[in-house]
């Protein structure tokens, strides 16, 4: 008789788990909740669709438990926010009825047993109906129908983009790189949503996934960063074709930390009441975690400092049942917003410490007298007698030399970072050549080599030459050798740049060409290459700094015979 009873007991608990009460039945599997962000004229978006401007009125899936909606802003920084189940619904007092159902016809019972002594159902009998109706209520409690979303949520307010000042420099993401060692990749794993928010992970201390170290090189992201200061106007929206010499800053990122945050919902799993398929599964909740190194460096890529940023992204949902793509596409989003946090944050610490304010770099101090050139060259082929091949690593450019005793100007990008760099002659005699000014402001350096004897070029005060002139251009062999490369073109235009004149040319240029004297029919250099427009349906528009310019940069003066 025992056995049988337990027999029964253990068959009608596991069928007990199974059974739903009032209060699950009378509960609807969908709510509608009204959203509204706290920033007036933000869009709200929700599965991929646009729901309203400023409020909506959005019917979530309570089986998903979390919902994301998303808020927008032109001028602002997206944010997500999470509406969650975070209180009972009113039809959970039908447990009421629940218990009423059990309770009454077991006490009925149980008094009709004391009236009538003929009838022997023991006291065992009250331990079912109790084991029933505590299963009944604990599958009420648990089950997300019971419950319902938080009250008319509101989207706290959108953080503004910093857009960037007019004394302000420009700022480009140069690269974006993963390196993070195996101790440096955790996991922090929550038990309910609220304890997320207050930053209470269920175990306590963050665990590594992995056991290698995670290292990519040139991801996707800056060209995401680009597109953020593009909105935050720190690339130059007017196209302008000049480079910003002296008020720009580049960036170049590196991922040294990753922490996966992961909340779980505190929910019974729903899909064992219906069957499941992926409308009665919870979604995943997620936000990544990163710090970040930033390297700055001006505009010759020359390192200023390294800055550190830890953000955490927003969080982000991924279906119970999300395939590869879907999985892939959702963490790259969280990684874009992290990033977009990220270089806000940035933003911020360069404008603490002063390196976003446009400063004059202008280091010249006194002039120095190089001698008058004691004749123009006239002949083409002899042209190359007054440049130099500089080479330094595996970049090739050219020098043009201004004085018999040594002095040799070129562009500065091209020796940025050194103090001393090789230079060839036209003999293929080689020598050391000291870096001994620079002009960051135009992109010029001045050159020094103890070889004497040399054959210069006059560099020409002419502040307004001709416009269709012929010119020159001597540029350094890029292949193995010291020969140089003639081409010849025109000056298409005067430009200013600021204070600068720029000669537009049409002459073909090359690698080979930086630093590059532009040199008219008389043999005078007119100007010096600075750069060349290279982009889709452009051709043959490069620029020199006036041979005026370069001598005024560089404080250099012809010494009065």
């Amino acid at each position: 008789m025992k056995h049988n009873l337990i027999s029964s007991l253990i068959a009608v608990v596991l069928i007990s788990m199974l059974l739903p009460g009032c209060a699950l039945i009378f509960s609807p599997s969908r709510e509608s909740v009204n959203v509204s962000c706290a920033t007036p004229g933000a869009t709200l978006h929700f599965d991929g669709d646009s729901v309203g401007t400023d409020k909506a009125r959005i019917k979530f899936n309570k089986y998903h438990v979390y919902n994301i909606v998303t808020a927008e802003k032109e001028g602002y920084k997206s944010r997500n926010y999470c509406v969650t189940l975070d209180r009972y619904a009113p039809t959970i007092a039908f447990i009421m009825v629940d218990a009423l159902a059990i309770v009454v016809p077991t006490f009925m019972i149980k008094r009709n047993d004391m009236l009538d002594p003929s009838v022997e159902l023991g006291d065992d009998l009250l331990i079912i109906p109790g084991v029933i109706l505590a299963s009944v209520i604990s599958t009420d409690l648990r089950h997300v129908k019971t419950h319902r979303y938080e009250k008319n949520p509101i989207i706290p307010a959108l953080i503004p983009y910093d857009l960037r000042k007019s004394d302000e420099k420009y700022l480009l993401v140069d690269s974006t790189n993963i390196d993070v060692a195996a101790r440096d990749q955790t996991e922090a794993i929550y038990s309910r949503f609220s304890k997320y928010e207050d930053e209470r992970p269920t175990t306590k201390k963050a665990k590594s996934y992995t056991n290698s170290r995670l290292t990519v090189n040139n991801t996707i992201f800056d060209r995401s960063l680009n597109y953020t200061l593009h909105k935050m106007r720190f690339i130059d929206t007017v196209n302008n074709v000049f480079p910003n010499f002296n008020n720009t800053l580049y960036l170049n990122a590196t991922v040294r930390k990753i922490k996966f945050h992961e909340i779980k919902s505190p929910y019974g799993n729903s899909s064992n009441l219906t069957g499941g398929g992926p409308e009665h599964m919870p979604n995943h909740l997620f936000a990544i975690e990163l710090a970040i190194d930033w390297d700055v460096m001006d505009f010759y890529k020359q390192k200023l400092t390294t800055l550190r940023t830890v953000e955490k992204s927003d969080l982000f949902t991924i279906s119970y049942n999300a395939n590869k793509d879907d999985l892939v596409y959702e963490l790259y989003n969280a990684l874009r917003d992290n990033m977009d946090l990220s270089i806000m944050s940035v933003r911020r610490k360069l404008t603490n410490r002063g390196l976003l304010k446009i400063t004059d770099k202008q280091e010249v101090v006194e002039t120095i007298e190089i001698p008058v050139p004691s004749a123009d060259i006239r002949q083409k082929n002899e042209f190359s007698k007054s440049c130099v091949k500089i080479t330094i690593g595996d970049n090739t450019g050219t020098g043009a030399i201004i004085s018999a005793d040594g002095y040799i100007v070129t562009s500065y990008h091209l020796v940025a970072g050194n103090k001393a760099v090789k230079v060839t002659f036209d003999d293929s005699t080689s020598a050391e050549a000291t870096i001994v000014r620079r002009s960051e402001n135009c992109d010029m350096a001045l050159l020094k080599t103890e070889k004497s004897g040399l054959t210069p070029l006059l560099l020409s005060d002419n502040t307004d030459p001709e416009i269709g002139m012929d010119v020159w251009a001597v540029g350094a062999n890029t292949a193995a050798g010291s020969g140089f490369n003639l081409s010849r073109g025109i000056i298409s235009g005067v430009r200013r740049n600021n204070s600068l004149i720029m000669l537009q040319t049409d002459v073909s240029l090359n690698y080979g060409n930086t630093g590059s004297p532009l040199i008219d029919d008389k043999g005078a250099a007119v100007g010096i290459v600075s750069f060349k427009i290279v982009q889709h349906g452009v051709e043959g528009l490069g620029f020199a700094l006036s041979g005026h310019d370069v001598l005024k940069q560089l404080g250099l003066k012809y010494r009065q015979q």
